[in-house]
């Protein structure tokens, strides 16, 4: 499923920002980059989703509530904990990640060549020996010299 995003962007905003970081709570990162927390949620699942992103989702102590339960005087009270997420880039899968869409892409591209979906055929036409010769797409940009 593919997510829509608001403006593609932002993407390399987050991903700019999380190069600068090694791990780095998702609450932190949105309020760095001064975005809503679910935005930033949304981006990462997606970053996560393209295999460039690794998220960890760890159960850390509640210290905002600890705290506001102490300055009351509530003493004894167990110990509420939350789960936080945490992100990083995952540079070797996304070094992965990136060569094999390439290597998809050239496929591609040779399977295109291959099928004549894209063979153009040009035929020489000037006063040259070489005239009523046909040459092929790939061919024909040999031929042109780029210093004319």
């Amino acid at each position: 499923r593919k997510t829509k995003l608001d403006d593609p962007r932002i993407v390399e905003v987050v991903v700019d920002a999380l190069t600068r970081r090694t791990w780095t709570r998702e609450d932190d990162l949105a309020s760095d980059l001064k975005l809503s927390f679910k935005q930033t949620r949304k981006l990462l699942t997606y970053l996560e989703r393209e295999k460039l992103v690794t998220r960890a989702h760890v159960k850390e102590k509640d210290r905002a509530r600890a705290q506001a339960l102490a300055e009351r005087g509530i003493v004894g009270a167990p110990d509420v904990k939350k789960t936080v997420s945490w992100a990083s880039l995952n540079y070797g899968r996304m070094l992965d990640v990136v060569r094999y869409r390439l290597h998809v892409m050239k496929k591609q591209a040779r399977q295109r060549v291959d099928k004549g979906k894209i063979h153009e055929v040009y035929v020489c036409v000037g006063p040259r020996e070489e005239c009523g010769k046909t040459y092929s797409s790939l061919d024909a940009a040999m031929l042109l010299d780029p210093m004319e």
